[in-house]
């Protein structure tokens, strides 16, 4: 007869499964963080969940694109295409190979208003053929990432909401909030151009998990951790009330 101890255990699993957490055993981890896996329960990021990526900061806004590219490209992978939704296109689709995606597998959907990308990202997130569902919005509201999160129950879509300047932090159904910013890349002696983009990444809240800073470069198709004092970015502070 099981303990009460391996009983709570056992229901403690199911739990998490049932929230998109994985164990090692049940799901090969599809999106590699390198030392930022630490911050999920048992190492491997939920991948069936949604996400929230904040940007509090004009240059953290193509920070956030690329890191969300980044993780888009794994999960896309072996897999099957992926949705963009805003109000407005600021993303140059040749620039998606550098993670990885080709333009033609992101199919981007422009809406006139954030309530429509709501809608569109709730019904994106029903579709199981999709691998990834991005969507743009300043503001979430808890009921809205309520949605979101029981639409990938079924699917085990991936999705993930990139707040740009949101007015506040307030509570949300979704597994993870990250603070994504910019950090400037180190040039290879001699040669002209940019290095390979790197961002400073803070996992500020994750279900189930722990709290999180690292500075993380993308090199050949996946994240690397920074030593030494790469991390005198360039964003501003902006202050949340």
């Amino acid at each position: 007869m099981a303990t009460k101890e391996e009983i709570v255990n056992g229901l403690r699993k199911e739990l998490l499964l049932l929230q998109g957490f994985r164990t090692a055993s049940s799901e090969q981890a599809k999106v590699d963080l390198g030392e930022m896996n630490a911050c999920f329960p048992n190492g491997i990021f939920p991948a069936h969940g949604v996400h929230e990526i904040i940007s509090l900061s004009m240059a953290d806004r193509p920070a956030c694109s690329g890191f969300i590219s980044a993780i888009a490209g794994m999960l896309m992978k072996n897999s099957g295409p992926g949705i963009w939704i805003s109000t407005e296109q600021r993303i140059y689709p040749p620039a998606l190979m550098l993670f990885g995606i080709t333009p033609e597998r992101i199919i981007f959907v422009q809406v006139p208003r954030p309530v429509d990308v709501c809608w569109a990202m709730e019904e994106a997130l029903k579709t199981e053929g999709l691998a990834v569902v991005i969507g743009e919005l300043q503001e979430l509201g808890f009921e809205t990432s309520r949605r979101l999160q029981l639409a990938v129950e079924k699917s085990k879509v991936t999705g993930f909401v990139l707040r740009h300047l949101p007015r506040r932090m307030n509570p949300t159904a979704a597994l993870s909030r990250i603070r994504v910013s910019p950090v400037r890349s180190a040039m290879e002696e001699g040669m002209p151009g940019v290095g390979d983009p790197r961002w400073q990444v803070e996992v500020l809240k994750t279900r189930n998990g722990k709290p999180g800073k690292y500075l993380m470069e993308w090199v050949d198709d996946r994240f690397i951790p920074v030593t030494g004092t790469g991390n005198e970015g360039f964003t501003e502070q902006r202050k949340i009330g």
